[in-house]
């Protein structure tokens, strides 16, 4: 990701950004710092969670652990 931001800035390609909305690029973000607090879960909770990109399995292993 980040040879592909620096290969846009030196094409100067930056102004490609202007045609994505603001709620594209604001769930985006949402959705990529819920994935990573879930998955930060099991430092802070203190035990075993399935690894995975997917929201579902990581809540389900997140509830699962909860009960044990």
């Amino acid at each position: 990701c980040k040879r592909i931001t620096n290969s846009q800035y030196l094409c100067r390609m930056g102004w490609l950004i202007r045609f994505i909305s603001h709620s594209i690029i604001s769930g985006f973000t949402t959705a990529s710092a819920v994935i990573i607090a879930l998955s930060q879960a099991k430092y802070f909770l203190g035990y075993n969670i399935v690894r995975s990109t997917k929201i579902v399995p990581l809540m389900k292993s997140i509830a699962a652990g909860g009960s044990k």
